[in-house]
């Protein structure tokens, strides 16, 4: 489940238009990111920049942020809740992250989502 109103101060207004902006779950997120590598958005999104494109996962999932920053934008959060989740409690916490640049590799693997016409 998303989170909208964690931090009213963060705006996504730099990633408007990449599908996983408008993503209601974790789940969502991940499609519409993989997605819109294949197709080549993120591409275009990203342009000349590296982005700061990062997954971080904390106590097994039980919080997820999809952090996204191009260039000199404001970095976007998107923050989603697993319900089932495991929470470290106040002082401790479990933290994995992935980079983006992971994912946009099995993306490109996978190929273009619109198939190359017959030659």
């Amino acid at each position: 489940m998303r989170l909208a109103d964690y931090a009213p101060h963060i705006r996504n207004d730099a990633i408007d238009c990449l599908a996983v902006s408008r993503a209601a779950t974790f789940g969502g997120a991940i499609e519409a990111l993989m997605a819109d590598m294949r197709s080549g958005v993120y591409a275009a999104w990203k342009g000349e920049h590296y982005p700061l494109a990062t997954l971080r996962f904390y106590d097994h999932g039980g919080r997820i942020f999809v952090n996204l920053q191009r260039g000199a934008d404001p970095m976007s959060v998107l923050l989603f809740r697993n319900e089932s989740g495991d929470f470290g409690g106040p002082c401790l916490n479990q933290i994995a992250e992935l980079d983006l640049f992971a994912l946009e590799a099995v993306a490109q693997a996978m190929g273009s989502v619109v198939p190359k016409p017959a030659t």
